[in-house]
Protein backbone atom coordinates (compact mmCIF):
# COMPACT_ATOMS: atom_id res chain seq x y z
CA UNK A 1 0.00 0.00 0.00
CA UNK A 2 1.18 3.54 -0.59
CA UNK A 3 -0.26 6.94 -0.16
CA UNK A 4 -1.99 8.33 -3.21
CA UNK A 5 0.02 11.51 -2.54
CA UNK A 6 3.27 9.90 -3.74
CA UNK A 7 4.20 11.29 -7.14
CA UNK A 8 6.26 8.31 -8.27
CA UNK A 9 7.55 4.95 -7.07
CA UNK A 10 11.26 4.14 -7.04
CA UNK A 11 11.56 0.83 -5.20
CA UNK A 12 14.46 0.47 -2.76
CA UNK A 13 16.58 -2.68 -2.81
CA UNK A 14 16.70 -3.25 0.94
CA UNK A 15 13.49 -3.95 2.86
CA UNK A 16 11.82 -6.93 4.50
CA UNK A 17 8.60 -8.47 3.29
CA UNK A 18 6.03 -8.66 6.05
CA UNK A 19 2.45 -9.77 6.41
CA UNK A 20 -0.18 -8.00 8.53
CA UNK A 21 2.24 -5.81 10.39
CA UNK A 22 0.93 -3.35 12.96
CA UNK A 23 1.82 0.31 12.43
CA UNK A 24 2.42 2.20 15.68
CA UNK A 25 4.81 4.98 14.66
CA UNK A 26 5.30 7.49 11.92
CA UNK A 27 9.04 8.22 12.04
CA UNK A 28 10.58 11.49 10.82
CA UNK A 29 14.07 11.37 9.31
CA UNK A 30 16.25 13.72 7.32
CA UNK A 31 18.48 12.66 4.47
CA UNK A 32 21.62 14.53 5.54
CA UNK A 33 21.60 16.07 2.09
CA UNK A 34 21.20 19.50 0.60
CA UNK A 35 17.78 20.98 0.16
CA UNK A 36 17.54 21.31 -3.59
CA UNK A 37 15.35 20.10 -6.42
CA UNK A 38 15.76 16.39 -7.09
CA UNK A 39 17.12 15.45 -3.67
CA UNK A 40 14.32 12.97 -2.92
CA UNK A 41 14.79 11.31 -6.31
CA UNK A 42 18.58 11.14 -5.83
CA UNK A 43 18.21 9.44 -2.45
CA UNK A 44 15.55 7.04 -3.75
CA UNK A 45 17.84 6.03 -6.62
CA UNK A 46 20.73 5.58 -4.16
CA UNK A 47 18.55 3.13 -2.17
CA UNK A 48 18.27 0.97 -5.29
CA UNK A 49 21.96 0.11 -4.99
CA UNK A 50 23.85 -2.30 -2.79
CA UNK A 51 25.02 0.45 -0.39
CA UNK A 52 23.86 1.82 1.87
CA UNK A 53 21.77 -1.03 3.22
CA UNK A 54 18.93 1.27 4.21
CA UNK A 55 15.58 2.50 2.98
CA UNK A 56 12.46 4.40 3.97
CA UNK A 57 8.85 4.26 2.86
CA UNK A 58 8.91 7.79 1.49
CA UNK A 59 11.54 10.30 0.41
CA UNK A 60 10.43 13.87 -0.04
CA UNK A 61 11.69 17.28 -0.97
CA UNK A 62 9.74 20.42 -1.81
CA UNK A 63 8.81 19.11 -5.28
CA UNK A 64 8.20 15.37 -4.89
CA UNK A 65 7.01 12.63 -2.59
CA UNK A 66 8.56 9.35 -3.73
CA UNK A 67 7.34 5.96 -2.54
CA UNK A 68 10.37 3.72 -1.98
CA UNK A 69 9.04 0.81 0.12
CA UNK A 70 5.41 -0.35 0.10
CA UNK A 71 3.88 0.41 3.49
CA UNK A 72 3.01 -3.22 4.13
CA UNK A 73 6.75 -4.02 4.07
CA UNK A 74 9.44 -3.13 6.62
CA UNK A 75 11.87 -0.39 5.61
CA UNK A 76 15.42 -0.50 6.93
CA UNK A 77 15.35 2.98 8.44
CA UNK A 78 15.60 3.06 12.26
CA UNK A 79 16.54 -0.15 14.08
CA UNK A 80 14.12 -0.72 16.92
CA UNK A 81 11.18 0.89 15.11
CA UNK A 82 11.44 -0.65 11.67
CA UNK A 83 8.80 -3.33 12.21
CA UNK A 84 6.12 -0.96 13.57
CA UNK A 85 7.02 2.20 11.68
CA UNK A 86 6.28 4.08 8.51
CA UNK A 87 9.45 6.05 7.77
CA UNK A 88 9.57 9.40 5.96
CA UNK A 89 12.86 11.02 4.91
CA UNK A 90 12.98 14.79 4.42
CA UNK A 91 15.62 16.62 2.37
CA UNK A 92 17.83 18.55 4.76
CA UNK A 93 20.34 18.08 7.55
CA UNK A 94 20.05 17.43 11.27
CA UNK A 95 22.34 20.42 11.87
CA UNK A 96 19.79 22.88 10.49
CA UNK A 97 18.56 25.61 12.82
CA UNK A 98 14.91 26.24 13.53
CA UNK A 99 15.08 29.25 11.19
CA UNK A 100 16.64 27.12 8.42
CA UNK A 101 13.74 24.65 8.72
CA UNK A 102 11.50 27.63 7.86
CA UNK A 103 13.43 29.00 4.90
CA UNK A 104 11.30 29.03 1.72
CA UNK A 105 12.50 25.58 0.57
CA UNK A 106 11.96 23.86 3.92
CA UNK A 107 8.65 25.60 4.57
CA UNK A 108 7.33 24.39 1.19
CA UNK A 109 8.62 20.87 1.89
CA UNK A 110 7.03 20.74 5.34
CA UNK A 111 3.72 21.96 3.91
CA UNK A 112 3.94 19.28 1.19
CA UNK A 113 4.52 16.63 3.89
CA UNK A 114 1.50 17.53 6.03
CA UNK A 115 -1.11 15.84 3.77
CA UNK A 116 1.09 12.72 3.59
CA UNK A 117 1.29 12.51 7.39
CA UNK A 118 -2.46 13.19 7.72
CA UNK A 119 -3.20 10.43 5.20
CA UNK A 120 -0.99 7.91 7.02
CA UNK A 121 -2.38 8.86 10.45
CA UNK A 122 -5.94 8.40 9.16
CA UNK A 123 -5.29 5.05 7.49
CA UNK A 124 -3.53 3.57 10.54
CA UNK A 125 -5.53 5.43 13.20
CA UNK A 126 -2.33 7.00 14.55
CA UNK A 127 -2.71 9.92 16.94
CA UNK A 128 -1.04 13.17 15.87
CA UNK A 129 1.07 13.37 19.01
CA UNK A 130 4.79 13.29 19.63
CA UNK A 131 6.15 10.08 21.15
CA UNK A 132 9.47 10.42 22.95
CA UNK A 133 11.97 7.64 23.72
CA UNK A 134 10.22 6.62 26.94
CA UNK A 135 6.88 6.46 25.14
CA UNK A 136 8.39 4.27 22.40
CA UNK A 137 9.75 1.84 24.99
CA UNK A 138 6.29 1.67 26.57
CA UNK A 139 4.48 1.07 23.27
CA UNK A 140 2.85 4.48 22.74
CA UNK A 141 1.57 5.21 19.24
CA UNK A 142 2.08 8.41 17.28
CA UNK A 143 4.75 10.48 15.53
CA UNK A 144 8.41 10.27 16.51
CA UNK A 145 11.90 10.90 15.16
CA UNK A 146 14.90 8.75 14.36
CA UNK A 147 16.67 10.48 17.28
CA UNK A 148 14.02 9.26 19.74
CA UNK A 149 14.21 5.73 18.28
CA UNK A 150 18.00 5.80 18.78
CA UNK A 151 17.57 6.91 22.42
CA UNK A 152 14.86 4.33 23.11
CA UNK A 153 16.40 1.22 21.58
CA UNK A 154 20.12 2.10 21.42
CA UNK A 155 20.60 0.36 18.07
CA UNK A 156 21.91 3.41 16.20
CA UNK A 157 23.42 6.80 16.93
CA UNK A 158 21.33 8.79 14.46
CA UNK A 159 19.98 12.10 15.77
CA UNK A 160 17.92 13.25 12.83
CA UNK A 161 15.96 15.29 12.03
CA UNK A 162 17.89 17.31 14.62
CA UNK A 163 16.93 19.22 17.77
CA UNK A 164 15.70 22.28 15.84
CA UNK A 165 13.27 20.47 13.54
CA UNK A 166 9.92 22.25 14.14
CA UNK A 167 8.15 19.25 15.66
CA UNK A 168 5.52 21.15 17.64
CA UNK A 169 4.59 23.30 14.64
CA UNK A 170 4.55 20.32 12.24
CA UNK A 171 2.55 17.97 14.48
CA UNK A 172 0.19 20.82 15.35
CA UNK A 173 -0.62 21.29 11.64
CA UNK A 174 -1.21 17.56 11.24
CA UNK A 175 -3.47 17.50 14.29
CA UNK A 176 -5.46 20.48 12.99
CA UNK A 177 -6.03 18.71 9.65
CA UNK A 178 -7.24 15.57 11.42
CA UNK A 179 -9.90 17.46 13.38
CA UNK A 180 -13.42 17.20 11.97
CA UNK A 181 -14.26 20.31 9.94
Amino acid sequence: MKSTLATVEILAKHFTRAVNRRIDELVIHCMQSKEKPGTARQVAIMWQGDEPKSSAHYALDKDEIISCVPEEFVAWAAPGANQEGIHVEFAGKAEQTYQEWFDPYSRDMLRKAIPLFVDICRRYNLPAKFVDADGLVHGERGITTHAEVSKAFKKSSHWDPGPDFPLAWFIGRIRAELLPH
